[in-house]
Formats: C-alpha cells, structure tokens, sequence
C-alpha cells in the first residue's frame, strides 16, 4: 500500500488556453534533438507580420519545475511582447534544471537548448543571429537554467533574467521532500 500511495499518477496535462493578442502568431514545433536523442516541443510567439528578410531578436523563456513549455503563455501575458518585434521562445525542459544531469547521460538538457534547440529555432524563423540577438530568462527551476546556461555560455547571450531562481538547488541538503532534486543536482 506504501508503494501505491508513493507511486506517481500520470494525469492529463492542463487545458492549453494561451493567451494571445491579436498581432501576433504562435507556432508549436516538434523537432528531433540529437542531444537528448529524442523528439521535444518547444513553442513560438513573434509577431503576425514579418517584413520579408527581416531578422528579429530572440527571446528564450524556460519554465519552471512542474510546468511545461506552454506555462509562458497559458499563465502570463508575454506574448504582447512579441508585437514589439521579438520572437518568444519556450522550449520543454521536463524536470531537467536545463543541466546536463550526471546521473542520467542522456539527459543532456544543456547541449539540448544551447546547441539543438537554438540552431533549430534559426533554421526555421526569421530570428537574427548572434549573442546581441539571444537573450534568456526564466522562472524557478528555469531561473537557474537561465542563469546557469549564461555563465557557462556568455557567447551566445546578452542577457539574462532569473524570476525567483532555485540558484541553491545544488547545495540543499538532503531531503525526503527534496529527493530528486538532490539525487539529479548534488
């Protein structure tokens, strides 16, 4: 009965009702990373109209722990943002911090955003290229991601924002509460 009551349930992911403007367009992408050897999500918002050959500056929006990449605009206003001439980026990033995990060697998260997803992103929309193009932020769980990919990558963004950041993830102690989170981050 202990196991049953610990086990986890899968249930249905929470109604997708983002919340647009009217002068902007959202894409939802599905491509192959080669660094988590899988297929991932991640969704667009830029603006509706695009001037032919026109290249604008990236956004890259990381969800929090629990949540998923349709959180940025189910739950906020960003994507009027987007009207403003950016594009808005929300990639899936599971439970991952956005690190590369020691534990899991294919759970290279890192490399997913900053190599796969980014190149992907590039391929497929008018988004300029170049550090003074990217700029990442995050909530929580992406918060850390966020700052840790920045530090670790100052070449390709030039700036980076951290909404309440798990920055101590890393150095919280053992926890039943906290038990993958240490297991995946110590």
């Amino acid at each position: 009965m202990f196991v049953n009551a610990c086990a986890k349930k899968e249930s249905a992911p929470p109604p997708d009702r983002p919340r647009l403007t009217a002068n902007v367009a959202m894409r939802d992408v599905v491509f192959h990373s080669t660094a988590l050897n899988r297929d991932m999500p991640y969704r667009v918002v830029l603006p509706a109209s695009v001037i032919p050959r026109q290249k604008l500056p990236v956004v890259y929006l990381l969800h929090g722990g629990g949540g998923g990449f349709r959180d940025w605009t189910n739950y906020s206003d960003v994507a009027r943002f987007a009207e403003r001439g950016l594009i808005l980026v929300m990639p899936e990033g599971n439970a991952s911090y956005y690190a590369n995990s020691a534990e899991r060697p294919r759970d290279r998260y890192e490399d997913y955003i900053v190599k796969d997803l980014i190149s992907d992103l590039e391929s497929r929309f008018p988004a300029a290229v170049g550090r003074e193009n990217r700029a990442i932020i995050g909530i929580s769980m992406g918060g850390f991601g966020a700052v840790n990919l920045s530090l670790k990558h100052p070449d390709l963004f030039v700036f980076a924002g951290a909404l309440s950041p798990a920055i101590d993830v890393p150095s919280r102690p053992f926890s039943i509460k906290r038990i993958g989170q240490w297991s995946e981050h110590s």
